[in-house]
């Protein structure tokens, strides 16, 4: 999103500042960009003095927020993720506007805020918990911060402001019943029935070599029936620590909802799609209702 800046011929060195966890500071690549001159300085006391103050946000005032203590909300992989963060975040986009030539001609300013915390917060507690909930508040407060922050510089009418994500998140399984998949056994498990024909499993796809597949004799359909009556029973590696703990009338149990191969999907219509009516799974409902 920030661009190639004076990498590429005839490119500038935009203004870019990023967040550097371990060193925590501010800081760019010096060679295509340009670090903000209010950025030059990290002021580390103001987040931590942000940071001493979610004492008292959870509801208590007990040295912790969420049962966190201060040391372990500053590590460098869970600092990024909290509500303090989101509000030193939002005083170097503020300042940013201010103090750069942003909105000043007739010449449209393009201007990108990356507010990172919901992820890393999502990634470190979970959307299900408060911290999260904390976090978005925080985020909702710079947003409207950014919002004033312009009407003052530009002038209400005179921008736009976008709100976009990358991604979501989906609640720990644990919750609602859901099974962890462990894609390792998951891939030795189709590997061996079918032969060399994974590229790579990842946490939301299975990416299948075509190639192997014609070499192997085996077509996406195959595979595709292969994991829609794959079990949890099935998933769990022989011998794994905790496997006699599975109440055994979860081990038949289905590990996907269904599995269909990309052919059968793009040959749908509209009209086939709704001759299924409606599913099993009511959060899968996608259609949108008449107007």
């Amino acid at each position: 999103m920030i661009g190639h800046g004076a990498q590429r011929v005839g490119g500038d060195k935009d203004l870019v500042a990023l967040w550097e966890a371990e060193e925590n500071k501010w800081w760019t690549n010096e060679d295509y960009y340009t670090l903000p001159q209010s950025l030059a300085s990290t002021d580390l006391p103001t987040l931590e003095s942000y940071e001493k103050g979610l004492d008292g946000r959870d509801g208590v005032t007990d040295g912790l927020w969420f049962g966190h203590t201060l040391e372990e909300l500053q590590e460098a992989t869970v600092r990024p993720g909290t509500p303090a963060f989101v509000r030193f975040t939002g005083d170097a986009a503020v300042n940013m506007l201010r103090d750069e030539d942003i909105g000043t001609d007739d010449v449209t300013d393009f201007m990108w805020v990356e507010m990172k915390a919901p992820d890393f917060g999502g990634h470190a507690w979970n959307m299900e918990n408060s911290e999260v909930g904390d976090v978005l508040y925080e985020t909702d407060r710079q947003l409207a911060r950014f919002k004033r922050t312009l009407d003052e510089k530009v002038g209400e009418g005179n921008y736009v402001i976008a709100v976009s994500a990358d991604h979501g998140q989906q609640p720990i399984p644990e919750t609602y019943g859901g099974w962890r998949i462990n894609t390792g056994e998951f891939e030795r498990d189709i590997q061996s029935r079918f032969g060399d024909v994974v590229e790579k499993i990842t946490t939301v796809d299975i990416f299948i070599d075509e190639d192997s597949l014609e070499t192997e004799g085996v077509s996406m359909d195959d595979i595709a029936s292969f994991i829609g009556t794959y079990t949890i029973g099935e998933n769990i590696p022989e011998g794994a620590p905790g496997s006699d703990l599975v109440p055994t009338g979860r081990l038949d149990e289905t590990l996907f909802a269904g599995a269909v191969p990309t052919e059968y999907l793009q040959s749908l219509s509209p009209e086939s799609i709704d001759s299924f009516g409606p599913g099993d799974y009511p959060e899968g409902d996608l259609t949108v209702g008449d107007s």
